[in-house]
């Protein structure tokens, strides 16, 4: 069972798109079709990456984990070290932490995260329903700056 979109929902993602500043209407299609196909091709179960700030493990909640993820553990530490270097006094009262969770696909909001996809194709950012509420936590470890 894959991800259908109507084509209400694949033309609302091709006007958000337009408006975050895709310029060529053919372009943003091509690259709806290529995220959509993407998505129906993950597995049944996910592994996901987040950054957390907390000032201990405890103060995790591990009801909520937080919705938004990205699938390549690189990606987010790429995206995040040269904040943390930058940044450094900003996260003495908090320390970030990688957490990785196992998630069904069934979890992933598939709307929202295509159409933050398209708007920040940067990020490359998978989004999970109900802040992430029935996802298991596999590692939880300090971010090395």
């Amino acid at each position: 069972m894959g991800y259908k979109v109507s084509k209400n929902k694949f033309n609302s993602f091709i006007s958000n798109a337009l408006e975050s500043g895709y310029h060529d209407e053919d372009v943003a299609i091509d690259d709806l079709k290529d995220l959509i196909e993407y998505y129906n091709k993950l597995p049944d179960i996910l592994k996901l990456y987040r950054l957390v700030f907390l000032k201990s493990k405890k103060d995790l909640n591990r009801l909520e984990l937080g919705s938004h993820y990205v699938i390549d553990k690189n990606i987010l530490i790429n995206s995040h070290y040269d904040k943390m270097l930058y940044d450094y006094n900003k996260y003495d009262e908090a320390t970030p932490y990688i957490i990785t969770v196992e998630v069904s696909k069934s979890k992933i909001d598939f709307d929202e995260t295509i159409n933050n996809n398209l708007a920040y194709p940067n990020e490359a950012e998978i989004t999970l329903k109900n802040k992430g509420k029935g996802s298991k936590i596999i590692e939880l470890i300090k971010f090395i700056r």
